[in-house]
């Protein structure tokens, strides 16, 4: 059998720009002695790819500005029932402000 392996098949794959066709990967692999399939290209490509994603915003809190963010988290604390009485105050008085 023979000479030890100098890369992973992974870091073959992983080496190469993600652009390159997958049948194209498995005939350079071919020439430097690994032996690939088209399949296994794709799932290293979609498992590197998933590492590089941002972390995903945090659970059941709304994105966007501080002040919506802190609109969101008191309405969330004070109950929604709560939080529109408050609104609905705060908007008759916005309407018999200006007429």
């Amino acid at each position: 059998m023979g000479t030890a392996r100098k890369h992973s098949k992974a870091a073959f794959v992983r080496g190469l720009p993600s652009t390159t066709p997958a049948a194209e990967v498995v005939k350079k692999a071919a020439a430097a002695g690994l032996k690939l399939s088209p399949a296994y290209v794709y799932v290293i490509r979609s498992k590197s790819s998933s590492k590089r994603k941002r972390a995903p915003a945090a659970r059941g809190r709304m994105s966007g500005s501080g002040l919506e963010k802190q609109f969101v988290n008191l309405a969330l604390d004070m109950g929604f029932a709560r939080a529109q009485e408050l609104l609905d105050a705060a908007r008759a008085k916005a309407r018999q402000a200006l007429g």
